[in-house]
């Protein structure tokens, strides 16, 4: 016999899992890291003395972005 459901109820399904969340946003940080780190590289021995701190500082803080993502991304699989 067919079991009856109340309205506005969905059948219970165990195997049921939400959707997972989109994970573009650290995939494409990643995806840049691997561009951009070794670029910063040959770009940075060219830069006189205030550019090249402050380039310093924005390649460590992208390194400390590409890490976070890069756990995200690794943590999440």
């Amino acid at each position: 016999m067919a079991s009856i459901q109340s309205m506005g109820q969905l059948p219970w399904d165990e195997d049921y899992e939400p959707p997972a969340k989109s994970k573009r946003g650290a995939v494409v940080i990643f995806l840049l890291g691997w561009l951009v780190l070794p670029l910063s590289v040959v770009l940075l021995g060219e830069l006189e003395r205030p550019w090249y701190q402050i380039a310093c500082v924005a390649v460590l803080a992208f390194v400390i972005v590409f890490i976070m993502a890069a756990v995200r991304v690794v943590t999440r699989f």
